[in-house]
């Protein structure tokens, strides 16, 4: 391959081999006015600032005590455990589980219940600013810095959609779930809309599975289909009494043409669903996501209006 370089003639030979040299490693000279420009994505730009100042406290802002965080972190540690006492309390009299019963919570539900109860006084505590501060401040200083490749405007891609997800409560009799138990299984996309659903529109899809029926099959393949389905699969090595379930009860949402499962009722190992009729099922369905009864919703809205006035 030809190199250009400047005739040996005009310069003395060390000269000339150096200048040769070069011109076989440089890179070709860009055509006049034109400039090589990068543009990092505001995703990236992010990255690169978190990885280079994000351990640094703010310039400008005062220095947290540490004495204070560590009383701050005991008065919050307190505050929890005494809201986790009343949460497992409100949770156990809302789902209706006696005293000699049991219950595991799984998934969204959770924060579904803590919304119910906040609407009613029960508020999760917050954590003070400066505890907060100095616990992100020492998340910082542990998050690695990202790889410079993770900065290159083509390394960041859009996420894709999550797949839809389930949740559970299982209640179960004294011993354990194996002793005998019912899950309670959402499809997490449908929560909002069973809460909108009274409990006779609930009852009123609710369909046996495994009646041996022709909407029975159907019902039961929609829920082979769903997110319900899929969490059933995906535990089926940890909880296999999911999987074995002799009885699923499924209620369908009755506004879709095609069957649509909203939640199932099911159980492996208690034929009389520890006591419950289907109707104290759906009322506990129903009072889990929030919906309360004209007379409840009334006694509520005129407590809050009392409450106002007198603080």
């Amino acid at each position: 391959m030809a190199v250009s370089a400047v005739p040996s003639a005009a310069v003395p030979p060390a000269a000339a081999r150096y200048g040769a040299a070069q011109a076989r490693t440089a890179p070709p000279p860009a055509p006049s006015g034109v400039t090589d420009t990068v543009t990092l994505s505001p995703e990236a730009q992010a990255l690169m600032a978190r990885g280079a100042g994000a351990a640094s406290p703010p310039k400008g802002s005062a220095p947290v005590d540490p004495a204070v965080v560590d009383a701050q972190r005991g008065e919050y540690a307190a505050a929890m455990r005494e809201y986790n006492t009343k949460f497992m309390e409100a949770t156990r009299d809302l789902l209706g589980v006696k005293e000699t019963e049991g219950f595991i919570l799984t998934g969204r539900i959770s924060e579904t219940l803590k919304k119910v109860f906040a609407a009613q006084g029960l508020v999760e505590p917050q954590k003070p600013a400066e505890l907060a501060a100095a616990d992100a401040a020492a998340e910082a200083r542990t998050r690695p810095v990202p790889h410079p490749d993770a900065l290159h405007p083509l390394s960041v891609r859009p996420q894709a959609t999550p797949e839809p997800t389930a949740s559970r409560i299982t209640i179960f009799a004294s011993g354990g779930p194996s002793k005998g138990s019912v899950d309670i299984i959402f499809n997490d996309a449908a929560l909002d809309r069973i809460a909108k659903l009274s409990p006779e529109e609930l009852r009123a899809g609710m369909v046996d599975a495994f009646s041996g029926g022709t909407r029975g099959a159907a019902a039961n393949q929609a829920v082979e289909r769903s997110a319900i389905g899929r969490f059933v699969a995906s535990n089926d090595q940890k909880n296999p009494d999911l999987k074995a379930a002799n009885q699923r009860f499924v209620a369908l949402d009755p506004a879709k043409r095609e069957a649509t499962p909203l939640f199932v009722v099911q159980t492996s190992n208690s034929p009389d669903l520890l006591g419950r009729s289907m109707d104290e099922i759906v009322q506990t369905v129903s009072r889990a996501l929030g919906r309360r009864d004209p007379a409840d919703q009334a006694a509520l809205s005129a407590a809050s209006t009392a409450s106002r006035i007198t603080t």
